[in-house]
């Protein structure tokens, strides 16, 4: 059976598209990708790696929310 892995930071630019296709109309793409990276460096010590993008849609989304 066929094993289908994508890398964290593939991972990553999905949850961004998402991100700019849910808050686009009311969000810049450029505050998207500002709150994307500052999330992905609040885990840059992280050892697990495997929920970093979950956890960063979740944060993201969650600072969007607040300012949109």
């Amino acid at each position: 059976m066929p094993t289908f892995e994508v890398d964290e930071s593939e991972q990553l630019k999905i949850v961004e598209e998402n991100l700019v296709r849910k808050f686009g109309q009311a969000v810049s793409e450029e505050r998207i990708k500002a709150e994307m990276e500052r999330a992905v460096h609040r885990f840059d010590t992280a050892k697990v790696r495997s929920f970093v993008p979950v956890l960063v849609g979740r944060e993201v989304t969650d600072a969007l929310r607040r300012s949109a």
